[in-house]
């Protein structure tokens, strides 16, 4: 389909455009609430993808990072949330 091609396109990857990425993410949030997904699946899901990054990152990460990636975890998190809010 378009999305896909999109997607794999490796021009779409060198020039990101938050505005679409944003789209994409409420986009997503609409789909995962048809899931059955709710709220606080987003912290567990968040908590988890963090020990994922610390386990995988050599020494484990750096209070700054883990701050860096909690942050751009939980932005994309209300936005999805706020894309299944809209459902």
């Amino acid at each position: 389909d378009e999305h896909r091609q999109q997607r794999d396109d490796p021009r779409h990857l060198q020039r990101p455009d938050p505005d679409a990425f944003e789209v994409a993410l409420r986009e997503s949030g609409a789909r995962h609430r048809g899931y059955g997904v709710v709220s606080h699946h987003y912290r567990t899901v968040g908590e988890a993808f963090l020990r994922a990054l610390d386990d995988l990152t050599p020494g484990g990460l750096e209070p700054e990072e883990r701050a860096a990636w909690a942050e751009a975890y939980t932005q994309m998190a209300h936005l999805m949330q706020s894309g299944a809010d809209e459902v």
